[in-house]
């Protein structure tokens, strides 16, 4: 049995529909603007050492603004997807939570036993979105 990759995601009007196009859009912009935005802070502070410690601050945390307007895009589009979206949508999230939990205490236990590497916590991002891949694809297959 095949799948259908936009069950759960037709709004019901045309008005809708174009909604939900321009906010999944904008999420996406967002998102993209906010990875590319998380590099550049990255370099710029490196090579800033001199800098004060507020203004260090200020520019390490530019990108949590990209961030929380993809969120708030995405939250949006929530509200215009049918209940079986929303399901699917909050399976793929409790997978994402509950493997992500997970991960991250039993590599903190393998890195205090010294057996695991020191590793930064922006590489745990790429990573939920991966376990999230997985847990929306599943979830799809379940419902549609």
């Amino acid at each position: 049995m095949g799948w259908n990759v936009t069950c759960g995601l037709r709004a019901g009007t045309p008005e809708g529909q174009r909604a939900v196009r321009r906010l999944v859009g904008a999420a996406l912009g967002l998102s993209a603007l906010a990875a590319g935005a998380t590099i550049a802070v990255a370099l710029l502070l490196k090579g800033q050492p001199e800098w004060p410690a507020w203004l260090k601050g200020a520019v390490a945390l530019s990108p949590v603004i990209p961030f929380a307007g993809m969120f708030a895009a995405l939250a949006r589009v929530n509200r215009h997807m049918d209940e079986l979206a929303v399901r699917v949508q909050f399976e793929a999230l409790a997978t994402t939570v509950i493997v992500s939990i997970l991960l991250l205490i039993a590599w903190g236990q393998l890195q205090q036993a010294e057996l695991l590497p020191l590793v930064e916590v922006s590489v745990a991002w790429p990573a939920m979105v991966a376990i999230y891949a997985v847990g929306y694809w599943r979830a799809l297959r379940r419902y549609c």
